[in-house]
């Protein structure tokens, strides 16, 4: 009743209101109302594009709020603005949109077409009284079609012309289930032709894992950036097996997922997926995930996007519709095709410690079920040091939880304790003897605080005196008790999450010996180089080892030289037991017998180093780098290997980087260091100050010709002691001298694993000349990896991208043919335009180069300079465009 009652007292006060500012309150409404509504939903004109039910190829249309800032938008001859729609078709080919026509519009209208502003006559035909459909012609390049009536614009359509690309799918069932190649096959061209794009498919044979292996899967990560253990073993074993092609995109067929959330899982930007086996919606899943491996995307309700299931987008949970952003992204993802997470560990034949497994039956040979001896010979990977083996057997020590990678143990706690209760009585004992601190209170407080500080301190001696006594169970040979019972698939993963913070690398090469009898692991430390004895009892091989050595020899080819990396040699016995042949293996298992005494040829060798490698997979280094702002993640600092592919796809992924460097110097051989650490080693110092200064530097000024990024505010603003200071100052600019070491020195370490690589066959390098493209951290990381090199091997060409804190390290110009650096030009535009300097390293010139060999962004290409830009390795291509006698240029070879 109170309701009614204010309403109608309401009511009645305005009617006393005079009519005329009644109906302007009523137009101001009316104003309002449409405003609002104009900023939720789209004003579409009357005549508009749709996609035609006999399109080849795809069409995006502006249909949510949340992405309306995305679409060009446009007027029509009456000032209504609207969002123009795109159009994808392939160079060469024709295809159909049709033409919706608002009904306020009494016949169809007489309507002519401009093409790029040309006049053009299109073949159309009538769908219905509002609907004709346009063909459109076979064009090169992008064009924009223009409909106009009585000489008015009404409309347009951006088409965009692509090159046809081909990405190659293959299926693996693990089920024995049939698919039907040429429907699926159908389906998926029709979703990627949207992009442009055909999938090859082929259908392998099925593949079978071993007994005990289970064809339901466990739940991955619903933020698709790594793969199950089990996803990773399937994967190894397939490829161990059957080989793969590095331009194929393998999925799995499985029975299902423990989670009836999942019927599909691939990581972003990674080649290979997993795929419940269907008959209702698998098409539609595999595209889907395919969206995620071979496109790099995402779910489309992320990023303030729609909310899900709102929508018809291949990336929501249901539809296939794909946008225009969404095509590019596709096509230039697609060629980076990697099989490996960022998190996992990838079998390299490089590290100072080779791991082995294998188990023994009671004669001492060693077990294999596989049709060649040296199956029985697990080498799941390299670390840079011996794993950390206790055999604890004091109760006081036994790992309860961890802190920061340290174990705590009861005698941890205790002794925190201890340090607590004696602070009490310290502090109560010391205030009762000393009469003054009785009678202020700021000196009790102090004797608080100071009492506080030194037991903490002295805890902190305790602690690491209580680390200490961990050693004392340390097991150098022997039996490993706390693996007792422990399968060969949890053995390894145990030993690999099994690190020695005491120290980062071994002094000399080793082997780390991992035995199994009678259910038990032993440990044997060994040298670099193993041998084995093959033998046949009763027609079938037997294999036992026989030796270790720092010396790679082998008798019957009369071949011995110092070992500079890990081996494991095959020693066949004929029936008397005396020595027939010999084999020689790296690591990885390659026969390398046959290379050792072939004649060495001078070989060309580039290195890419790359930076900073950030959590998220954005499409730019902004995106990455605003994804880590909010997650708060980074990936672990280097574990200092080297690989023979661009194992983070760090490179190849931005425009080929690493292609057109090939092209250039024609290596023979390639290889990929990661000079990623975290951004504390960095001159920023800690992820919070480089987020802090990222969101408040400004922005790329709108006009180049008139910048007003010049002066920003330092200080605290809101207590009075902000002041305006030159923009380039709010950078950090004080070295971090520290963080620089810290690199330089892991670098080191992949100088020594580098080295390892370059003599798989021992003394193989010294005639060959090496090549470093380093981009960002990676600087610092090179230059230790030069130092071990340095004498090894000849130097050829240096090329210095955008390096991080470039002043804190020093390089020997005159020991390479080419040097050259290449980043913004800091002073040249500190103080006339400081929105163009590279924020995530502001550029100084590497110690012991001459300014003249520094080539900078050229001014032309303002749009990719800026505080991320600048910085982006992506937007570096311009090296290549270099005049032949301009700074910078790289020499063909």
């Amino acid at each position: 009743m109170r309701g009614s009652s204010t309403v109608s007292i309401f009511s009645r006060k305005m009617n006393l209101l005079p009519r005329h500012i009644l109906h302007l309150v009523g137009f101001l409404t009316l104003i309002l109302c449409s405003s609002q509504k104009s900023g939720a939903q789209n004003i579409l004109p009357k005549i508009r594009f749709v996609q035609s039910d006999n399109a080849q190829f795809g069409f995006d249309g502006y249909k949510v709020v949340q992405w309306k800032k995305r679409y060009r938008t446009q007027f029509t001859h009456d000032s209504i603005p609207f969002q123009v729609a795109r159009k994808s078709m392939l160079n060469g080919s024709i295809d159909h949109v049709q033409l919706v026509i608002d009904k306020s519009i009494d016949s169809l209208p007489k309507l002519t077409f401009l093409i790029n502003d040309s006049l053009m006559s299109l073949n159309y035909s009538h769908i219905s009284r509002d609907t004709i459909q346009l063909q459109l012609p076979a064009m090169q390049k992008d064009f924009v079609l223009q409909v106009f009536r009585k000489n008015k614009l009404q409309s347009e359509l951006d088409v965009i012309v692509f090159e046809e690309r081909s990405f190659n799918v293959k299926i693996v069932p693990l089920v024995k289930k049939a698919v039907n190649r040429d429907s699926l096959l159908h389906y998926l061209n029709n979703v990627y032709a949207q992009a442009g794009v055909s999938i090859d498919l082929t259908i392998d044979e099925y593949f079978s894992m071993d007994t005990e292996f289970d064809t339901i899967f466990a739940n991955p990560s619903k933020d698709h950036d790594r793969y199950t253990d089990q996803m990773i073993e399937v994967r190894d074993a397939y490829f161990d097996l059957r080989g793969k092609d590095n331009k194929t995109y393998y999925i799995f067929l499985v029975a299902d997922f423990v989670s009836d959330e999942f019927a599909g899982y691939m990581v972003r930007n990674k080649a290979v997926g997993f795929l419940e086996h269907n008959e209702v919606g698998m098409y539609r899943e595999l595209a889907h995930q395919l969206g995620y491996g071979i496109g790099g995307l995402d779910d489309i309700w992320k990023d303030k996007g729609p909310d899900r299931g709102t929508t018809k987008n291949l990336m929501d949970t249901k539809g296939i519709e794909l946008n225009y952003w969404q095509w590019e992204q596709i096509r230039s993802n697609g060629w980076s095709v990697s099989y490996y997470d960022d998190y996992e560990n990838v079998h390299t034949n490089n590290g100072l410690i080779a791991f082995y497994m294998w188990e023994e039956l009671p004669d001492g040979t060693i077990k294999f079920t596989g049709s060649e001896a040296r199956s029985g010979i697990n080498r799941p990977y390299k670390k840079n040091t011996y794993s950390l083996h206790l055999n604890i057997d004091n109760f006081l020590f036994y790992h309860l939880f961890e802190v920061l990678e340290y174990p705590i143990c009861l005698l941890h706690i205790l002794a925190f304790i201890a340090m607590m209760v004696s602070t009490f009585f310290v502090r109560r004992y010391t205030v009762r003897k000393i009469a003054f601190i009785q009678r202020r209170r700021i000196f009790r407080f102090a004797t608080r605080v100071s009492s506080f500080s030194l037991h903490l301190w002295f805890f902190y001696l305790l602690f690491l005196l209580v680390n200490e006594g961990y050693y004392l169970f340390e097991v150098d040979n022997g039996k490993l008790d706390y693996l007792s019972g422990m399968s060969y698939r949890n053995t390894r993963k145990e030993i690999w999450s099994n690190n020695n913070i005491r120290r980062n690398e071994e002094d000399k090469l080793g082997s780390e010996v991992l035995i199994k009898r009678k259910g038990e692991w032993y440990l044997e430390k060994k040298k670099p180089v193993l041998y084995f004895n093959v033998s046949k009892k009763d027609g079938k091989e037997t294999i036992r080892f026989h030796k270790d050595s720092d010396e790679l020899k082998l008798q019957t080819l009369k071949f011995r030289k110092k070992s500079n990396s890990h081996y494991f040699v095959l020693r066949y016995l004929d029936a008397n037991g005396k020595l027939a042949s010999e084999k020689a293996y790296n690591h990885i298992g390659v026969n390398i017998t046959d290379k050792l005494n072939l004649e060495d040829p001078a070989e060309r060798i580039l290195l890419f180093v790359n930076g900073y490698r950030p959590t998220s997979t954005g499409d730019s280094f902004e995106d990455n780098f605003t994804d880590i702002q909010s997650k708060g993640l980074e990936f672990s600092n280097s574990m200092n290997l080297i690989y023979d592919f661009d194992r983070f796809d760090y490179w190849n992924r931005w425009n080929e980087f690493d292609t057109r460097f090939q092209k250039r110097l024609n290596p023979t051989k390639t290889l990929y260091a990661d000079g990623h650490h975290s951004v504390s080693t960095s001159n920023h110092e800690s992820l919070i100050e480089f987020t802090k200064i990222s969101l408040s530097y400004p922005k790329r000024c709108k006009n180049p010709r008139h910048h007003v990024c010049k002066k920003s505010e330092k200080g605290f603003k809101w207590l009075g002691i902000g002041s305006k200071v030159p923009t380039y100052e709010t950078q950090h600019l004080d070295p971090n001298e520290d963080g620089f070491n810290l690199r330089l020195n892991n670098g080191k370490i992949a100088g020594r694993n580098m080295y390892q690589i370059l003599n798989e066959i021992p003394s193989r390098s010294s005639n060959d000349t090496l090549y470093i493209v380093a981009h960002s951290m990676g600087y610092a990381y090179a230059l230790g990896i030069i130092e071990k090199l340095r004498g090894k091997i000849n130097f050829g060409g240096f090329y210095i991208i955008a390096p991080e804190n470039a002043v804190s390290g020093e390089l020997n110009q005159g020991e390479w043919n080419e040097v050259w650096q290449y980043g913004s030009d800091f002073e040249a535009h500190k103080l006339s335009a400081p929105c163009l300097l590279d924020g995530i390293a502001p550029q100084t010139k590497a110690g012991g180069l001459s300014p003249r060999k520094r080539a900078y962004i050229p001014e032309e290409l303002y749009t990719k300079m800026g505080f991320f830009q600048s910085h982006f390795i992506g937007n570096y291509t311009w090296i290549f465009d270099i005049d032949a006698n301009s700074p910078g240029y790289v020499r063909q070879r």
